[in-house]
């Protein structure tokens, strides 16, 4: 941090719908306490792609009909940024199983931290399904 370059722009060509953002933190060089700066991993509850709609549609991600009574599943994301010289490249996967989740949150003490050792969140079902009430909570653990 504080190096004053220039910030950085990484345009993607498969938007989401970020709802609720986890933790983002860079790397830990080595697996210690420090950072190397060259790795940035982001944990965001969202609504993965689909195609343009009415409702949410002009951002190009997906779009929740509510006509049915149901919305779509909210599950978690795992973007890792990884920068080099001249850009940066990107990676994204979906976690947790696939299973719906919301409102996911770690420990305070490690926001930001690339040592954060648990993600928690509500847990609504294990299929992916449409959000549904929560039926529990879940507990990642993301790997190193």
């Amino acid at each position: 941090g504080g190096g004053g370059g220039e910030p950085l722009t990484v345009r993607t060509e498969d938007p989401y719908f970020a709802i609720h953002h986890a933790v983002a933190c860079e790397e830990p060089r080595g697996g210690g306490g420090g950072s190397d700066g060259e790795t940035i991993r982001l944990y965001t509850a969202a609504w993965p792609v689909v195609g343009a709609g009415p409702f949410l549609g002009d951002w190009g991600g997906d779009v929740p009909l509510y006509d049915d009574g149901k919305i779509n599943p909210t599950l978690l994301l795992e973007t890792t940024l990884r920068l080099h010289e001249g850009g940066a490249s990107l990676e994204r996967s979906y976690v947790a199983g696939g299973a719906c989740i919301d409102h996911p949150h770690v420990d305070p003490r490690f926001e930001g931290d690339g040592r954060v050792r648990y993600i928690f969140m509500s847990w609504c079902n294990a299929e992916g399904e449409s959000g549904s009430p929560p039926g529990g909570y879940c507990r990642l653990d993301p790997p190193p």
